[in-house]
């Protein structure tokens, strides 16, 4: 599926203008996140890696002028804690792991849907009946984190560097003490000031419909438009 196309797709599926998506996906284009190459008939097909960066995107509610740094924040973030992973469950099948960002994991639900027919292999583990995996991805704005929920498994996410401050501040803070003289009452002060900014999202969604999760409804309905692009041209 070739960009015009996968854009009305997405905003579509959505529910998004057009040209919100389209100034959007400029903006990602530009900053290296989308591909590009010649127009027209030699146009470059988008792929599950456009997909996934466009969805993240549009999750943060960030306007154009500002969805970049928002979309790197949360594209980048690693898991938590520990991952640990049913054998031949979704997040086993896109192999998640401690290293996998969230970008990586989105780009490869989209992936999944390469597939010829996409409620068949690999979705039937189950008795053999044919489904469509049961998908959430999710972004809070107030904790700043991301995370996927798939089939009774869930892998939360959070930009390590700011939950390794947030730990320092609060170290420092209980150094302190609650009884501290007057002249440290104000460092207590601004250390909470600092934590709390930490804790609360840096995306404030004005002007745009905000997009906090989607669905295997939502990931269904663009892979496999641009699947199906990719083999009817191939055909």
């Amino acid at each position: 599926m070739k960009q015009g196309p996968f854009l009305d797709r997405v905003a579509e599926v959505f529910g998004v203008e057009r040209k919100t998506v389209q100034v959007i996906a400029r903006a990602l284009r530009e900053a290296g996140y989308l591909t590009t190459g010649a127009r027209g008939v030699n146009a470059p097909h988008m792929t599950a890696r456009d997909a996934a960066n466009i969805s993240i995107a549009l999750l943060t509610g960030e306007p154009p002028s500002k969805v970049v740094p928002a979309f790197e924040f949360y594209s980048s973030q690693l898991p938590c804690e520990e991952v640990e992973v049913t054998e031949l469950s979704v997040l086993s099948l896109c192999r998640v792991d401690d290293q996998t960002t969230f970008g990586t994991l989105v780009e490869r639900l989209f992936d999944l849907w390469k597939v010829e027919d996409a409620k068949l292999d690999p979705y039937c583990w189950n008795s053999g009946i044919p489904m469509e995996p049961t998908i959430l991805v999710r972004l809070s704005e107030d904790h700043k984190t991301t995370s996927v929920h798939a089939e009774g498994e869930v892998v939360v996410f959070h930009d390590r560097e700011s939950a390794a401050e947030y730990d320092r501040l609060w170290e420092e803070r209980m150094e302190l003490g609650r009884d501290s003289p007057a002249d440290q009452r104000r460092q207590i002060e601004l250390l909470d000031q600092q934590m709390e900014l930490l804790m609360h999202g840096m995306v404030s969604g004005k002007g745009l419909r905000v997009t906090r999760e989607f669905t295997t409804v939502e990931i269904s309905k663009i892979a496999i438009a641009i699947f199906d692009g990719e083999r009817g041209e191939a055909d």
